[in-house]
């Protein structure tokens, strides 16, 4: 399938998510089908890998704020997950009243905060973030897009399946419509001989301009994806990477003021508009394969020795843009197992 063809692609299953609503989708109150039994992993066994992000963006008086929640996963021959990882980000920037930028702390990912998200006391099961989307992440195994797609939820984003109840009863929406996305950008990928999904998620504050009285101010706040298939030696056997660029604009009254919708890069395709302005010409979806695809048959050894200098030397011919924060990802994806 063509480029511009996944990416059209992308932004319809995109729609689809965004149709589901932003705080959750009702389907139908069917109960959802049970997961199949988790294939046996063999390094043999042919796999495909997906990475799908849900985008969300907020502006309140003082506070910008991006949301992403990102799935990784990698499909067996028949279409069930064999593997599958997920987590979620909130970058946040503040303003003050005149509308210039205040402090900013690159976030910490809700699986990197580990027991100090706070949710373990507040829970009725007494469970962390992590520890939910770790028994989301089980459930999810072994089930098939249309699985998915069929897990009731409630207007609330939370499943009301008794099976994941037990285990997982944070909302799930945005988990789930990034694995859907997930399951369908890996049926359009290349076999992989990779077993165990994995995810890196680096955020930063990439632009900001203060407002005047003369003009809006802008708040530019960035996450940058990777998602990577592991054998069993621990070497990748395949990566996708992407990026989540999310303007606001500011007032000078400190007011902000966020985007309707929220497209990555990847799913951007040649809309995203870098190809004239590059020195090589390319899209900056060619540019990130050009990268996804040097990862290749390296382990997390082998990449935290590498530095970004060494990477564009490398990678020179391919890839122009910046590396710094999508290799930042890829480490952490790898360092998973």
């Amino acid at each position: 399938m063509k480029r511009n063809q996944q990416a059209a692609l992308a932004a319809g299953v995109l729609a689809a998510a965004l149709g589901f609503g932003g705080c959750g989708w009702m389907s139908p109150a069917s109960s959802a089908p049970q997961p199949t039994p988790i294939p046996t992993a063999s390094s043999a066994q042919t796999s495909r890998l997906g990475l799908g992000v849900v985008a969300e963006a907020t502006g309140l008086a003082g506070t910008a704020t991006a949301s992403n929640t990102a799935a990784a996963v990698l499909l067996d021959e028949t279409g069930h997950i064999l593997s599958i990882a997920v987590d979620m980000v909130h970058n946040k920037q503040s303003v003050d009243f005149d509308g210039a930028p205040e402090y900013y702390t690159p976030p910490l990912t809700a699986r990197e905060q580990g027991d100090s998200y706070g949710l373990k006391n507040a829970s009725t099961l007494g469970l962390e973030w992590y520890q939910q989307a770790d028994n989301f992440q089980r459930y999810a195994a072994g089930m098939t897009v249309q699985q998915l797609e069929a897990l009731p939820l409630g207007a609330d984003g939370k499943t009301t399946d008794v099976d994941l109840l037990a285990g997982c009863t944070i909302a799930v929406d945005d988990m789930v419509n990034a694995a859907i996305k997930a399951c369908y950008n890996a049926q359009q990928a290349s076999p992989t001989a990779g077993q165990t999904a994995v995810l890196g998620m680096v955020s930063v504050s990439s632009q900001s301009r203060p407002a005047t009285d003369d003009a809006d101010g802008l708040l530019q706040l960035q996450t940058s994806i990777a998602a990577a298939a592991l054998d069993d030696n621990g070497q990748v056997s395949a990566a996708i990477c992407d990026e989540v660029q999310t303007s606001f604009g500011v007032d000078d009254d400190g007011e902000v003021s966020a985007p309707h919708r929220v497209f990555t890069k990847l799913e951007q395709g040649e809309e995203y508009g870098m190809k004239q302005a590059s020195a090589i010409g390319k899209e900056w979806y060619q540019q990130s394969e050009a990268f996804s695809g040097w990862l290749v048959g390296r382990t997390a050894a082998g990449l935290t020795g590498i530095s970004e200098q060494d990477a564009r030397a490398d990678l020179a011919a391919g890839c122009t843009i910046n590396m710094t924060n999508l290799l930042a990802a890829a480490i952490k994806a790898v360092q998973q197992k």
